[in-house]
């Protein structure tokens, strides 16, 4: 239970940075990805869905507590992927 509450702590936190950000001009727009890749409070990485507003997911896997190489890789991927071809 304690690992849940975490999650979604950090997640509350991802959220709130995110309308900040958004709010000074310091974030792009979201609907240029829909992937993006940042460091989170505990000095890893996050892959953010922004469609979901959410974690990142493969499988059953949050996109989490990555490396930088690991999360941009990632996000990169899965903006290639999953990137809407009306664009």
């Amino acid at each position: 239970m304690a690992g849940y509450l975490s999650v979604c702590r950090l997640a509350r936190y991802v959220s709130s940075q995110r309308t900040t950000l958004k709010k000074r001009r310091l974030l792009a727009p979201l609907d240029e990805d829909r992937f993006e890749a940042f460091p989170d409070p505990f000095t890893n990485w996050i892959v953010w869905d922004n469609k979901e507003d959410d974690f990142a997911e493969v499988g059953s896997k949050y996109l989490r507590f990555l490396t930088e190489t690991e999360a941009k890789a990632f996000c990169t991927l899965l903006n290639i992927l999953l990137s809407d071809p009306a664009r």
